[in-house]
C-alpha cells in the first residue's frame, strides 16, 4: 500500500517510464469503473487509462472524496475507444444519481 505521496509520485515515474510508447494511430482504451465501498455502503464512478495505478490512488487515499470509503473494489469496468466517450458515460452515470438504476447498470455489465 502507498503510505506518502511521494511514494505515489515515484510509482506513477516508473510506470509512465516503462510504458512510454509513441502512440500514433494506436488505440488507447480509456475505461469507466465503478467502485464499491463496503465501510461505507457507497458506490465511486470514474474513468481512466490506467485501472491497477487508479485503484491504488483511491484505496491510498489520495482522492479526498474517497478517502473515507478505504479499501474500494472495482464492481464493473467498460472499455471505451477515447477518453471523451468514457468521461461522456461517466457523466450520464453521475448525473442519473440514483442507485437503484447504478446497481441494475452494474448486474447488466
Amino acid at each position: 500500500m502507498i503510505k506518502k505521496k511521494e511514494d505515489y509520485l515515484l510509482l506513477l515515474s516508473q510506470f509512465l517510464k516503462s510504458n512510454h510508447k509513441k502512440v500514433g494511430f494506436i488505440f488507447m482504451a480509456h475505461y469507466l469503473y465503478i467502485l464499491y465501498s463496503e465501510s461505507k455502503n457507497r458506490f465511486y464512478i470514474g474513468q481512466t487509462d490506467n485501472l491497477e495505478l487508479r485503484l491504488r490512488y483511491h484505496n491510498a487515499g489520495y482522492v479526498k472524496s474517497t478517502k473515507p470509503g478505504r479499501p474500494w473494489k472495482i464492481v464493473l469496468t467498460k472499455s471505451f475507444p477515447d477518453r471523451s466517450s468514457a468521461m461522456k458515460e461517466e457523466s450520464r452515470l453521475k448525473r442519473a444519481k440514483n442507485r437503484s438504476y447504478l446497481e441494475k447498470y452494474i448486474s447488466t455489465g
